[in-house]
């Protein structure tokens, strides 16, 4: 999905550069990008700096735009393949009210339908379950936020810094 247009050479570096394919002196064998060589064709393949900008803009746009349509697309799938598994399993239970206590073996296919015995614990209200049975889930991560400011309070926390960064904002 293309929402703006963008130069074709700009689109087919970045697309060859960041996807691994070999591009002579700016991506190697190994998928390694040579940066300089890189930004030195992509200002080669621009009128100008202002085009090579807007260019780059674009094409971040799109991809942005593909990446929302892609999970769009994945979720949707996600969501049918719910249905499917439910359907699935309403089936199966159809196919035990069916075979009653009985094994299935077919002339006709591949099939071979047998029933095993299982057992599974199911939880009816989990609060009247007594500590005994269940298991602490305990898990230790930084709070990124207390850190940073008592990083900006002067005080010193090690294994951490503070790094300046310049967003940019596509509108």
């Amino acid at each position: 999905m293309k929402l703006y247009n963008v130069n074709a050479e700009i689109a087919n570096l970045i697309e060859n550069a960041f996807c691994g394919i070999p591009v002579e002196g700016i991506v190697a064998e190994d998928g390694t990008v040579n940066t300089e060589a890189l930004l030195e064709a992509l200002n080669n393949a621009s009128e100008n700096h202002n085009d090579l900008i807007e260019n780059l803009a674009r094409n971040i746009q799109n991809m942005n735009s593909e990446a929302a349509a892609i999970k769009a697309e994945a979720d949707r799938l996600a969501e049918r393949q719910k249905m499917v598994v439910k359907r699935s399993e309403h089936c199966l239970d159809l196919l035990s009210k069916v075979l009653g206590d009985d094994s299935y073996l077919s002339d006709t296919s591949a099939l071979r339908i047998n029933r095993r015995k299982s057992e599974s614990l199911i939880i009816d209200q989990e609060d009247l379950i007594g500590d005994e049975y269940k298991v602490i889930k305990t898990e230790i991560r930084v709070d990124k936020n207390k850190a940073k400011a008592a990083l900006k309070a002067g005080k010193a926390v090690e294994g951490c810094h503070i790094e300046k960064k310049n967003s940019i904002i596509i509108k």
